[in-house]
């Protein structure tokens, strides 16, 4: 099984979406908005970010933190 789209929550949609489109030089799908932000690439949807009211970023696994191997 090939994963072909990966859709995170998050409290803005086009932050994430301008970011990754200029890391990867991929295209904003015509219909993002302001709930939703896409981005394509030639074989198809790549990514997207959905606006979830209320969201909050997980803290699980120490996000923000630095881990160094051992």
């Amino acid at each position: 099984m090939k994963p072909t789209v990966i859709t995170p929550d998050c409290a803005d949609p086009e932050a994430p979406a301008v970011f990754y489109r200029q890391a990867t030089g991929l295209e904003l799908h015509p219909k993002s908005d302001g709930d939703f932000a896409g981005l394509t690439g030639e074989d198809g949807l790549f990514g997207g970010f959905q606006r979830v009211d209320d969201y909050q970023a997980s803290t699980a696994g120490g996000a923000g933190q630095v881990r160094r191997p051992r």
